[in-house]
């Protein structure tokens, strides 16, 4: 199977878990106090599954593709070492999103957190579109410069860890 139809494939997932994520967030942001508790509770579950789905993503990219990019093609170097610092940073912003999200809960009228709330969600969506975009380019520009054994050989090593992340 060509690697560009499995990264395809897991990008769509990424990107479903992203329009999740910006859905519940716009209704956190704009549909009113009265829903703000339930909107904030749906708004969390959205964060856990992107960042469940980031996660996975993130284990595919630094076990196969950044190692192959890095051993194939060292002019990617700074845009693989920019995608990682991505992964780091989503991480640790997901994380603190879902901190600020689980003390609002207890107290929903704190203006305060609902604003840092704002912010990051608008950062999350940010980045991640960024990322996305970013991935997707990087790996269409080697996709072209790949020799069909190489294609093969990357094929192969996604799908053993695709196995294990299943």
């Amino acid at each position: 199977m060509d690697p560009i139809v499995i990264f395809d494939e897991k990008e769509k997932d990424l990107q479903h878990g992203l329009d999740h994520f910006n859905n519940a967030f716009l209704f956190f942001r704009y549909e009113g106090t009265a829903f703000k508790l339930k909107n904030a509770q749906s708004l969390r579950k959205a964060t856990t599954h992107i960042a469940r789905i980031l996660e996975n993503h993130r284990k595919l990219q630094e076990q196969i593709t950044f190692p192959f990019l890095d051993a194939h093609f060292p002019k990617h170097e700074a845009v693989i070492h920019l995608l990682r610092r991505d992964h780091v940073s989503l991480s640790k912003t997901i994380q603190t999103l879902q901190e600020l999200l689980k003390k609002f809960e207890k107290t929903p009228a704190n203006i305060r957190g609902e604003t840092a709330i704002h912010k990051l969600g608008i950062h999350i969506a940010c980045l991640l579109r960024y990322h996305i975009a970013l991935e997707r380019k990087s790996i269409r520009s080697a996709k072209r410069e790949l020799k069909r054994g190489e294609k093969r050989e990357l094929a192969d090593r996604i799908a053993r860890v695709l196995k294990l992340l299943l």
